[in-house]
């Protein structure tokens, strides 16, 4: 799957699911199903992605798995917000953010706050987005996670400039740039550096 040769992926999940269902390995059914979601879902099949989804998360259920079940919801409500299935993706981050909670997962809560900011995002909620990202990126720097952290901040940014928080936005984008830096990703630093350049010079022509 993560070489992109995903039709040979999805066959061989097929038959990988067809012997735990053999087999009666439920634990593993359900984690083949996840990974051939997954593999739907880079493909845009949507449908058969939510179906393999929905699969997993029963088998979750049945066998007191709280960790997969958090991990298929998240997944469900990406799908639901690339189809701007808007309340639905809400529900399953809310349920998943629950899950991590409970569980002390920390990584998995800031993801899902991250998430559920991207949702208010879209919805075009920004100072809802807002309180979401910061309160991932609190965790993010907690977890030591700088990729995502870098992320975080970008995702900040943006939404601070939707709201018309200018000279945060800027001040985001830099720091954005700065993590990205050290976290080894020179691209997405280059491309947070020119956001906070265009928005700086766009701000100094205001004033003029």
């Amino acid at each position: 799957r993560r070489s992109s040769d995903l039709e040979d992926a999805i066959a061989n999940y097929q038959d990988a699911l067809a012997i735990c269902r053999e087999t009666e390995n439920r634990h593993s059914e359900g984690q083949v199903l996840g990974n051939l979601g997954n593999a739907y879902q880079k493909l845009r099949r949507f449908d058969d992605a939510i179906k393999c989804y929905d699969d997993a998360l029963r088998i979750s259920w049945d066998t007191g798995d709280r960790r997969s079940e958090g991990q298929t919801l998240n997944n469900l409500g990406i799908i639901y917000l690339k189809l701007s299935r808007f309340d639905d993706a809400i529900d399953c981050f809310e349920e998943d953010l629950a899950i991590c909670r409970k569980l002390g997962d920390r990584s998995g809560e800031g993801l899902t706050l991250g998430n559920l900011g991207n949702i208010h995002y879209e919805m075009r909620r920004y100072g809802d987005a807002i309180g979401y990202y910061k309160d991932g990126l609190a965790i993010c720097r907690e977890t030591g996670d700088q990729h995502s952290e870098g992320q975080t901040l970008g995702n900040l940014a943006t939404a601070c400039h939707q709201q018309g928080q200018h000279k945060q936005a800027i001040s985001y984008w830099q720091d954005a740039a700065s993590v990205m830096r050290e976290a080894g990703d020179p691209e997405t630093a280059s491309r947070y550096d020119h956001a906070a350049s265009a928005a700086l010079s766009r701000r100094r022509w205001w004033w003029r």
